[in-house]
């Protein structure tokens, strides 16, 4: 056994093995042991001095994870992954995987980014190697932790809805024009959608005018939430709220849930989005007639409530002068609105949101003053009011109770030249609502709700007649009515959710003329197999006279309400989990439509009649809407997305006295297209194409030698065929600490020549009538920008 090694004053002289050496040998042991004690003494601070430079640094961490997108959680290809402080970057991978290796420890800000999508930062403290998942939310300005996720791309956003298109973020944003930027000219692209005058915002569905429709706002029905000149023919129209507010669109086209109520055809939802609640955020856009302003964060020191405002300003009427042929002639009209929201969160359990909505529009004529007559406006103003206070309470994981209170106003003032009023109306609706649904485990869902709503209505319509030589007025009323509703539905979903039921009943009352009505609603979805899916769904619909009807020019106080049943049958197939083909095919059946000839210029037997004032209005048209529509559709954050679609219907009509006609709003073949692809995380191309058989010239009229004369026949002409090709390309610029987005669009590609009608400018004793059209929109670039930051 070998003994520690211990110093020579240790070592015994007797010992035999020192004693059997030499002394050279003895002194070599002495000088060999002193080394050794040296190096015992000072290995410790050796060992340090003699370690290799790497490692006396901090050691390098690596950071990897994958970028999704927030509502299907697909995959992100080709997203921007930096952090720019260090200049470091990389691109998602097919599977949205990134990874970024030996970076130093410590904080980072992390941007993740690409074209058609919001921007996301992330604050990190790096220590050790990392993994993350990103979600990012399309073209939104909030951040993704605060992006509700939703299990498949064609998830319905409603229970019981048969017939549902749904508009996501990049949808609405590429197919809104650059020229107006208006969010409801994205609905004219969906499937089935008839929209023929470019000017206008508004749009006709299965043979239904657009006052059919039912559009609400975050559950408050609107009647006209549009910047426009009232009361004229020849008017535009854009929406009073613009695309940075919407969480979602969703149009029901069909067969609408009991929820649903007071319009007889289809029914547009759209919701305003939750601000972001991580820090402040910006968005300066500069579109083709606008500027607009968005921002949005927490308040200091508190995540529980957050703000988001938007401000939009015009400046349509100094582009439509500079595009005019005669800027003397040139109408000027512009808008203003303004959009806030304020949400509080004190709680997992409850949320308040207040809503406003400001809006003002206006034009004049002043240029060409001496050219008007004493019925042309010189001067038009509007203003449109929106407020909402809603809370939100989430009671159990099983119910969920909602609950808001709504106030709408809508002005409008038209004065000719000489000051004399035109027309001026003011419309105010009050209302409440109050909504609870309850799961009864995982296959029975519960809902009902009330909704009260309080409309006042003061209108003064006037003209100037010529054969008395003064002014007349034609409408002057005051009205106030209430309008209660309420609904119940049950869904169920038996067979492991293969086949869902759903059953429900309406309940509508309109206090002016004292009408009630109870209305069915029902559907019925079968899972024939993993990716194909039959439904069929059935309901009856009801919408009150307005108070124009009942007291206006044409009036009749004991008018009811228009009635319609619907009948849907839809078969939907997956070809993979973003991509379906889907038939559908409707009739809609009509009843008590308001209508009578005699408010029209007509000519029977030879004699020419003009419209009688009076009590002619009736509840005596019936008819029926029929057709199909075909579409398929591919939804993805890589690659082609979009659709193809082809309708076709017929709406006739019919009324008590055996005339027969089209609805106005009868198209016969409608083929709506559109695609979007995205090349790299900074260049996207899209394109969309409209065709439409086009409306009816709207009248008794008919053609002869290139001429309109009145005839005994109506809506017997066609406005010419309608068809529009735009291409719009975006292109992003990420820098540090902001995104330049540049957007260009070529609209009517083609240069097509449309057409719209607008009423008639004057009838001779022959019968003769000379019709007002003009063309619409011509090849047209037209550019804009975003800045985020």
């Amino acid at each position: 056994m070998r003994h520690p090694i211990r110093g020579p004053e240790f070592l015994s002289p007797a010992d035999p093995v020192w004693t059997r050496r030499k002394p050279a040998r003895r002194r070599f042991q002495r000088t060999r042991l002193g080394l050794l004690t040296v190096v015992v003494l000072l290995g410790p601070v050796e060992a340090l001095s003699l370690q290799p430079p790497m490692a006396s640094a901090r050691r390098l961490v690596s950071l990897q994870g994958r970028v999704l997108d927030a509502q299907t959680r697909e995959p992100i290809t080709k997203a921007l992954v930096s952090i720019q402080a260090l200049k470091r970057e990389t691109l998602t991978d097919d599977t949205g995987a990134f990874f970024l290796k030996d970076l130093p420890p410590g904080p980072i800000q992390l941007y993740i980014g690409t074209v058609g999508y919001g921007v996301a930062r992330r604050h990190l403290d790096l220590q050790e190697d990392t993994d993350l998942e990103i979600l990012l939310g399309q073209e939104s300005l909030r951040v993704s932790e605060e992006i509700t996720v939703t299990a498949a791309p064609f998830d319905p956003l409603e229970t019981g809805v048969v017939s549902e298109r749904t508009l996501n973020g990049t949808e609405l944003k590429n197919l809104a024009n650059v020229l107006v930027d208006d969010p409801l000219r994205s609905v004219q692209s969906l499937p089935g959608v008839a929209a023929t005058d470019d000017l206008r915002a508004q749009f006709a569905l299965r043979g239904a005018a657009p006052d059919k429709i039912g559009l609400y706002l975050d559950g408050i029905l609107l009647r006209s939430p549009f910047h426009t000149v009232r009361d004229i023919q020849d008017d535009g129209s854009l929406t009073v709220f613009n695309g940075d507010l919407l969480e979602s669109v969703s149009l029901i086209s069909g067969a609408a849930p009991a929820p649903y109520g007071d319009r007889l055809g289809a029914a547009l939802t759209a919701f305003t989005r939750e601000p972001g609640r991580k820090k402040m955020f910006n968005r300066a856009t500069v579109s083709g007639s606008s500027l607009s302003f968005t921002s949005e964060g927490p308040l200091p020191r508190t995540a529980k409530v957050a703000w988001l405002l938007s401000v939009r300003k015009s400046y349509l009427d100094w582009l439509i002068r500079k595009l005019s042929e005669d800027p003397e002639t040139a109408a000027a009209f512009g808008f203003t609105d303004f959009h806030g929201k304020l949400s509080f969160r004190p709680n997992d359990r409850h949320q308040i949101h207040a809503l406003a909505i400001l809006g003002g529009a206006g034009a004049n004529e002043k240029r060409r003053r001496g050219q008007l007559g004493p019925n042309a406006f010189l001067t038009a103003d509007s203003d449109t009011r929106v407020l909402d206070l809603a809370w939100r309470w989430a009671s159990s994981s099983q119910t969920l109770v909602e609950s808001s209170v709504s106030a709408t106003r809508e002005l409008a003032h038209n004065l000719n030249r000489d000051g004399e009023t035109l027309y001026q109306a003011q419309f105010e609706q009050f209302a409440w609502r109050g909504d609870v649904s309850h799961h009864r485990g995982s296959r029975h869902r519960i809902e009902g709700g009330v909704f009260v709503r309080s409309i006042r209505e003061e209108t003064t319509r006037r003209r100037f007649d010529f054969s008395q030589n003064r002014f007349g007025t034609l409408n002057r009323y005051l009205a106030t009515a209430w309008l209660p509703s309420g609904y119940l539905q049950q869904s169920w979903t038996p067979w492991s959710g293969r086949l869902q039921i759903t059953g429900g009943i309406r309940t509508d009352q309109f206090s002016y003329t004292g009408e009630s009505v109870w209305l069915p609603r029902g559907s019925l979805s079968l899972a024939l197999s993993a990716g194909t899916r039959l439904s069929l769904a059935y309901g009856q619909y009801a919408q009150f006279p307005d108070y124009a009807d009942l007291l206006g020019e044409f009036r009749f106080r004991h008018l009811r309400a228009e009635r319609s049943t619907h009948i849907l049958l839809a078969l939907e197939h997956h070809i993979k989990e973003n991509f379906r083909l889907r038939i559908e095919g409707y009739n809609q059946q009509e009843r008590d439509g308001i209508f009578s000839p005699d408010a029209e210029y007509r000519q029977v037997g030879g004699q020419l009649l003009a419209p009688r004032s009076g009590e002619v209005l009736r509840n005596n048209l019936r008819g029926y809407s029929r057709g199909f529509e075909l579409f398929l559709q591919r939804r993805s954050a890589n690659r082609l997305a979009g659709w193809a679609s082809y309708a076709f219907g017929r709406s006739h009509r019919r009324d008590a006295g055996g005339l027969q006609f089209d609805t106005d709003f009868d198209q016969r073949h409608t083929l709506n297209l559109y695609g979007t692809y995205r090349f790299s995380q900074s260049l996207n191309l899209s394109g969309k194409y409209r065709y439409g058989s086009n409306f009816p010239i709207v009248g008794f009229f008919r053609s002869e030698g290139g001429l309109f004369f009145l005839s005994d026949q109506r809506n017997r002409l066609r406005v010419p065929r309608y068809s529009r090709l735009d291409l719009r390309a975006n292109k992003a610029f990420h820098l540090d600490r902001m995104r330049i987005t540049v957007y260009g669009e070529v609209m009517n590609v083609l240069n097509r020549k449309n057409h719209r009608f607008n009423g008639i400018n004057f009838i001779r004793p022959s019968g003769e009538a000379r019709l007002r059209s003009d063309s619409i929109l011509p090849w047209l670039p037209v550019a804009g920008v975003t800045i985020e930051f």
